[in-house]
């Protein structure tokens, strides 16, 4: 006949079984949670997305914008049917700038902002004749060019002789030469 063991000594074996295992559970969730960590501190950590351009095209597949850095600085271009920008964002350390463009790709609009200035340009087509309106460290100003890009005209503010004279016409402080002959 075969010795039955004894209820005591089966316990402590169950027991210490039981407790291996515990340590084993506890060493693999111990590494699980330093694996989540280490996944979540990489999805924090890298940049959300990378790349030099981004481009944007329409549903037939054609380019519509660009986001890119031209020469250090952001800039975003958007396309017409051709892929011809016809407007452009741009910024860099200085100023910042709005164009619009023309099919030939020549700026016919753009609007510039710096700290001690901002103004808005606008040129023509056909020629180098075009219009800038703008204020320069705090005084505004009106530069008018013919169509071979000479200054035409230029005007700063006619603020004093407005103060001087508050019944005048501003457009004859600007522009004397076309002033009224009395009758």
């Amino acid at each position: 006949m075969t010795a039955k063991p004894m209820p005591e000594i089966l316990v402590s074996i169950k027991l210490a079984a039981l407790e291996r295992r515990v340590r084993f559970l506890k060493w693999v969730g111990l590494i699980a949670v330093l694996v989540l960590l280490g996944a979540v501190g990489y999805l924090l950590l890298r940049p959300a997305v990378g790349a030099k351009t981004f481009a944007l095209a329409d549903e037939q597949g054609n380019l519509r914008a660009l986001f890119d850095v031209h020469e250090g600085q952001p800039r975003v271009r958007f396309l017409d049917d051709r892929g011809t920008a016809w407007a452009s964002l741009r910024a860099n350390e200085s100023n910042r700038a709005l164009e619009l463009v023309d099919a030939s790709g020549a700026t016919r609009l753009a609007l510039v902002a710096s700290e001690k200035q901002a103004g808005l340009v606008a040129s023509e087509a056909t020629s180098k004749g075009g219009v800038t309106l703008g204020v320069r460290e705090g005084t505004p100003g009106l530069v008018l060019l013919d169509s071979a890009g000479t200054i035409a005209a230029a005007f700063k503010a006619a603020l004093d002789q407005l103060a001087e004279t508050p019944d005048a016409d501003p457009f004859t402080l600007l522009f004397p030469a076309h002033r009224p002959k009395p009758p």
